[in-house]
């Protein structure tokens, strides 16, 4: 399983070990393991059954795809790029040749880290799907 703050670092930890019940959740944390840098800010993953993760990265307004199997620090894949829609990216689905990706504009106050944050009266979330074909 991948996780993460917000912030850039990623980190894995086996399912088995989560799913050990003999482990207390302190013993649990020796198993976790750093896996690399995102590049920027994330809020959203999700992953298909081929080993690929998908990162929203949020002050980039894109969507990358990581082959789990290669290291985080390669180049990653970017699959949908609009900074001006995609300001805030807080979730990502994959469905039938699709993602979808839930751009949540409703970030007031942050406009030095998101310089395309809307006011008032623009359209705050939006919701994006864009056809991509999967290899």
């Amino acid at each position: 399983m991948f996780f993460g703050t917000l912030n850039n670092p990623l980190y894995s930890v086996l399912n088995s070990v989560l799913q050990n019940s003999s482990l207390a959740s302190e013993d649990i944390t020796e198993h976790v393991m750093e896996v690399g840098d995102r590049r920027d800010f994330c809020e959203a993953m999700t992953a298909d059954s081929d080993g690929n993760v998908y990162l929203g990265l949020i002050s980039d307004g894109s969507v990358v795809r990581w082959n789990t199997s290669l290291p985080l620090d390669r180049p990653t894949e970017v699959l949908v790029h609009d900074p001006k829609q995609l300001v805030w990216i807080n979730s990502i689905f994959i469905d039938e040749g699709s993602i979808w990706v839930v751009s949540n504009r409703q970030v007031m106050g942050y406009h030095d880290l998101l310089p395309n944050a809307c006011s008032p009266n623009q359209v705050r979330l939006m919701q994006v799907r864009q056809p991509y074909k999967f290899a």
